[in-house]
């Protein structure tokens, strides 16, 4: 069904867009103010509202590629928007993000619009006491039969292939290459994730999202290099140039707002006036968000609108405080504080991570940046214009040796010179870089901006309470626990996903929501994935003091990554020592010292101790290292009060006998929603029912918070609840 009327989205952006329109003073800078905010809190929106499908279900999709199929493994990667779907006896019309997995040796299907036959999906959200953000919806393939080709566009079709050849001769260049294309494509997929990493933590991420930068670096080129053919020619070949590099490179909303207001400043120049910029950014705010509402959900979106307002209201004035400079530096450091402003309540409230070397990193990545799109396309145009040679090789060599900063950046340890973990909402980071921009530019009323920042930053920033936790995170399939005495915390193992940065993007964000800015050790119980990837990930994010690893697991190649990542002390660890760390007491029960047989029998058990109460983490050990524990000398330390369940709860852990010895007072079990391995185990499962122990589980409960305070019952806390299971 399709339906037109008015939606509403409250967005906390309105302060942000509301404060800088209104800084630029006059009938421009209200213009901005009231058709930006506007545009946030209320737009008029066409598009299907009716039920989709209904998800973990077999469905038929019809969908739309936006960027050409990626090889990943045995499969092929896809990213579009569906059209429509047909589930059982239901069809309907239907617009959203999609990625589609095909599996398939073969080649690629070619053209842009497809219909398949797969189980649908989204990927779990975690809860952790944020909003959580979900993935983006899934449709699995299990056979290249199950796709067919449908009619589409042949323009489309042919720039899809134009995206295609330049992306794989970009990729001939090795790691350079990749750099180019992510830079010119906003294509990450051949990017290391390590150089990833280095460029969220140093907030640059923005840089290989094409945006407004990318589209007025292409625009400015076209017209100095026209500048011989008149006003209306060269606005005709700047016009064509933006539109064909929106295409291009995608079409995302960040790329669709900068086209639209460039394009708004072309015909502006065209008709002989000075382009209003912020006339041509309300104007495309309001048309995007006319044509679908959803703009507003995507990140890339929010961010571009809200540095080029700040940009907009700030830059100039910013520019005359700093008229001891010279004018080029004096002109770049304005802009960079401004666009820094402007994108700081999104990114923050997002990845609860601030980075503070974004500003001064932007003054020497920007000319880098010019030097390697520069480069890029004289290899692109060498490729095409000629056979490869001398000057093609060279060309890939100067490209790797451009890359090489980044590779360096990637490779520096965490430190509170990057950034820092950081935690509040939107609205509040919002109105706190307006209140900032304005008192810095010297806008008027600046005393009573000044006093409002300081009430706002003493009512926002909560402090941390000086409180004993365990707090299981929920990082789907996978363990991270942590154990806490104020701000500091030890956290044992870390999750880990096949692709992608669970520490900066899910690990860091929690963290910083518990109050928690460092950490005194990385607990390795055993290094797969599921447990390895995210110590890797978050210890380039944080300072750590010590990593505590098992015996015969350094030369493991995630283990190897973690000790040379994390730049801390190595401690390892076997049955009988005993950690004393603040007003914990952890004892490592097993294994021992010699031990070299098995994966997850070799797993870190440990027994902490902190107020009186104890805990036992058993990482993925099995029957077998169950019965050694009850059969040895440690026998005495295994009733406990909370369980940490073995192995996500597997059929073949936590059996009867350990289960009657742990004699745990509340079980709780770390395991992704909808696994393919289906634990919990319903047998487990039934071991504990029939045992009386209460039992919380990360797939239903989210993220499980359990404060100990000496003489008193344990409390259980659930600060991101959805479905609930069998509580205490």
């Amino acid at each position: 069904m399709v339906s037109l009327g008015a939606v509403y989205r409250p967005v906390p952006g309105l302060v942000l867009l509301a404060g800088l329109g209104a800084a630029l003073g006059g009938s421009p800078g209200l213009f901005v103010a009231g058709v930006a905010g506007g545009c946030v809190a209320g737009v008029v929106g066409a598009g299907d509202r009716g039920a989709g499908p209904v998800l973990d279900r077999p469905a038929t999709v019809a969908f739309e590629l936006s960027s050409a199929w990626r090889r990943d493994g045995d499969s092929w990667i896809g990213r579009g928007r569906s059209l429509r779907f047909r589930q059982a006896d239901r069809v309907g019309l239907w617009r959203e993000a999609i990625v589609v997995a095909l599996r398939s040796r073969d080649p690629a299907p070619s053209g842009s619009r497809f219909r398949a036959t797969g189980l649908l999906r989204r990927r779990h959200a975690p809860r952790n006491g944020g909003a959580g953000r979900p993935g983006p919806l899934r449709l699995t393939v299990p056979h290249p039969g199950l796709v067919g080709s449908l009619h589409g566009s042949p323009w489309r079709d042919r720039v899809l292939r134009l995206r295609s050849q330049i992306g794989d001769r970009l990729a001939r260049a090795g790691g350079g290459g990749a750099l180019a294309r992510a830079l010119a494509l906003g294509d990450t997929s051949r990017l290391p994730e390590s150089w990833l990493r280095g460029l969220r933590r140093s907030g640059l991420s923005h840089l290989v999202a094409v945006s407004g930068l990318h589209v007025g670096l292409v625009a400015a080129a076209v017209w100095w290099l026209t500048g011989w053919w008149g006003r209306l020619g060269r606005a005709l070949a700047t016009a064509g140039a933006i539109s064909a590099y929106a295409l291009v490179a995608g079409g995302r909303p960040s790329v669709q707002r900068a086209a639209v207001a460039g394009l708004l400043a072309v015909v502006a120049m065209a008709c002989g006036r000075p382009p209003a910029a912020g006339n041509a950014l309300a104007a495309a705010v309001l048309g995007l968000s006319i044509v679908d509402s959803r703009v507003w959900l995507d990140l890339g979106f929010r961010m571009s609108v809200g540095a080029t307002a700040s940009l907009l209201a700030l830059s100039a004035r910013l520019e005359d405080r700093f008229s001891a400079l010279p004018r080029g530096l004096r002109r770049s450091l304005a802009a960079t504080a401004a666009a820094q402003l402007g994108t700081v309540p999104f990114a923050v409230s997002v990845h609860g991570y601030l980075p503070l070397a974004a500003g001064p990193l932007h003054l020497i990545v920007l000319p880098w940046l010019l030097v390697v799109l520069g480069l890029a396309a004289l290899y692109l145009g060498v490729g095409w214009v000629g056979p490869s040679g001398l000057l093609a090789l060279g060309l890939e060599r100067a490209l790797g040796w451009a890359s090489s900063p980044l590779e360096g950046l990637s490779r520096l340890p965490a430190g509170p010179w990057w950034g820092v973990p950081a935690s509040a909402s939107m609205g509040l980071l919002s109105v706190l870089c307006v209140g900032t921009g304005l008192v810095a530019a010297r806008v008027r009323a600046g005393p009573a901006w000044l006093c409002a920042i300081v009430l706002l930053a003493q009512g926002g920033v909560a402090s941390v309470p000086p409180r004993l936790e365990l707090v299981v995170l929920d990082v789907g399939q996978g363990d991270a626990i942590l154990l806490r005495d104020g701000t500091e915390a030890i956290l044992v193992d870390g999750g880990g996903w096949s692709r992608g940065d669970l520490g900066g993007r899910l690990l860091v964000p929690a963290l910083a929501r518990l109050g928690v800015d460092r950490l005194r050790a990385l607990v390795l119980t055993h290094p797969d994935r599921d447990h390895c990837a995210g110590l890797v990930e978050v210890a380039s994010y944080l300072r750590v003091g010590e990593v505590w690893i098992g015996p015969g697991w350094r030369g493991d190649p995630c283990a190897a990554r973690l000790l040379a990542v994390a730049g801390a002390r190595p401690r390892a660890l076997w049955r009988g020592v005993v950690l004393p760390w603040r007003r914990w007491r952890v004892e490592v029960l097993g294994p021992r010292a010699g031990a070299r047989r098995g994966r997850n029998e070799r797993s870190l058990v440990l027994r902490a101790e902190a107020g009186g109460r104890s805990v036992l983490l058993t990482g993925d050990i099995g029957a077998e290292t169950e019965a050694r524990l009850l059969a040895g000398a440690m026998r005495a330390r295994l009733p406990v009060d909370v369980l940490k369940v073995a192995h996500h709860g597997s059929g073949y852990s936590t059996l009867g006998a350990f289960l009657r010895g742990a004699a745990p007072r509340l079980a709780v079990v770390s395991v992704g929603t909808g696994n393919p391995y289906g634990h919990p185990s319903p047998a487990l499962w039934g071991r504990l029912a029939q045992a009386g122990v209460p039992r919380l589980r990360t797939d239903r409960d989210g993220q499980i918070r359990i404060r100990i305070e000496s003489g008193r019952p344990l409390v259980v806390s659930l600060p991101g609840p959805g479905r609930r299971a069998e509580n205490p």
